[in-house]
């Protein structure tokens, strides 16, 4: 699959990566994480099963994250506080704790809206048996990005 890289420049890519998923019968889904953001993320797998359980240890990772919140937002002191961080053992912040599930069979990739922020999808997609090429050219509209998406 060939396309132009036209603006939004994020948003193509994502759409026609997404497309390009559909069409080859390759797992994927939006990445729950970068819901409500100014990014696009996608999971993409081989395995169906390493994504679903991906996806659901995300999802717990992000209500127990959604509940270390409430609970700090109840403490009235410090006491309590300290409570609820030993109660949770977050090795960092709580956004973190969802970032930091992952599957071997699974990658992550995320592009900007607006912008073409694809730096390491090449390799990334190679993981899942798909070849990204990036040919930067120049027409009578200047400068522009040819996309190639194939399978290995």
């Amino acid at each position: 699959m060939k396309f132009d890289s036209t603006y939004p420049y994020g948003t193509t890519y994502a759409q026609n990566l997404m497309h390009y998923l559909e069409v080859m019968e390759l797992p994927w889904s939006k990445d729950p994480r970068n819901e409500g953001g100014d990014s696009w993320g996608f999971l993409i797998s081989r395995d169906q099963a390493a994504l679903d359980a991906l996806l659901e240890d995300i999802h717990k990772r992000m209500k127990e994250a959604e509940a270390y919140q409430e609970e700090m937002e109840q403490c009235t002191t410090p006491e309590e506080e300290e409570a609820v961080i030993e109660k949770f053992d977050f090795s960092g912040e709580p956004q973190d704790h969802y970032w930091d599930a992952h599957a071997d069979e699974v990658i992550s990739i995320e592009t900007d809206w607006k912008h073409l922020e694809i730096w390491g999808h090449d390799e990334e997609l190679r993981k899942v048996g798909i070849e990204l090429q990036v040919l930067e050219t120049t027409d009578e509209n200047g400068f522009k990005k040819v996309i190639t998406l194939r399978p290995l």
